[in-house]
């Protein structure tokens, strides 16, 4: 069955709009090509429900968020989806406070994978991270115990680039950069891995390195922008408002934002936590409403 053209232009104000924190914008154009989505079902409907519930986050409509992803929790019953649907659930669990559910789930989710490829255990950081995000640091910390007992437990021969990176992340958010910076390194050695290359960065702040890290900051800084889309610029922001200068780091978000970076994460992202509670970062990152 072929979608109606309206339905289509709905659900791309909608995705644009939330890439730009306009939930207002984004949540009535979502609601309105919802149906003609769910009608076709598969990744389609996946697509359009995943971006509904991330305007209802942004709208600060958390109960309607949590209804939307329950309610069509059918359409991500395949792996790899199952694993990363239970990952935007944490997410509308910290954004309510429920701590117990989260915790619950999160067990759930790492109980049953041990995968190389990093997928079962992706989810579990920026639950974690949207926790802390909303002041919930408690059941942030415990969530990312439940992630190093994984990692722990579960040893790949072979990890996945992408294994490799969210375990660091969860070590480098568990206070342990130096095991984190060694996760990171091995990811960055593919040159186009600039994720791998910030987070490095800032595990060499947390270990006390901050040259090496500014350094990778001016590396960063001089890359050529074509098809960058603003990951160059983004993690610049990350490092130096890491090392202190969160002035500056607000204009490169700046940046990075007009250089086609979207900014629907960064509320939560784990790279920009040294900015969580800067009145400049929390205007850039409040979505208009």
């Amino acid at each position: 069955m072929a979608l109606d053209s309206s339905a289509v232009a709905l659900l791309l104000v909608g995705v644009a709009a939330t890439q730009l924190l306009r939930p207002d914008l984004a949540v009535p154009a979502l609601e309105q090509s919802g149906p003609a989505y769910l009608l076709i079902g598969g990744t389609s409907a996946r697509g359009q429900t995943t971006a509904l519930a991330e305007a209802y986050h942004q709208a600060g409509r958390h109960d309607r968020e949590l209804r939307t992803l329950v309610a069509q929790r059918a359409l991500y019953s395949e792996y790899p989806d199952v694993a990363r649907f239970r990952g935007r659930l944490l997410r509308a669990y910290a954004a309510q406070g429920r701590d117990a559910a989260a915790l619950a789930l999160a067990d759930t989710m790492l109980r049953g994978g041990s995968d190389s490829s990093g997928v079962v255990l992706a989810g579990v950081p920026p639950g974690a991270q949207e926790f802390r995000a909303h002041g919930r640091a408690a059941a942030a910390s415990q969530l990312l115990a439940l992630a190093r007992t994984w990692v722990a437990a579960h040893p790949a021969r072979a990890p996945s680039p992408d294994r490799q990176l969210w375990e660091g992340i969860v070590l480098l958010a568990s206070g342990l950069p130096d095991s984190a910076g060694v996760r990171f390194a091995s990811v960055a050695r593919d040159s186009s891995r600039l994720d791998a290359a910030g987070y490095l960065a800032l595990a060499q702040v947390a270990r006390g390195d901050g040259a090496r890290a500014r350094a990778a900051a001016d590396s960063l800084g001089a890359l050529p922008r074509r098809w960058l889309f603003g990951a160059q610029t983004f993690w610049r922001a990350a490092i130096v408002g890491t090392l202190g200068d969160r002035d500056m780091a607000v204009q490169l978000l700046q940046q990075a934002n007009r250089e086609g970076h979207t900014m629907a994460a960064w509320h939560y992202h784990a790279a920009l936590e040294a900015l969580h509670g800067y009145a400049p970062f929390e205007a850039l990152v409040r979505p208009r409403r």
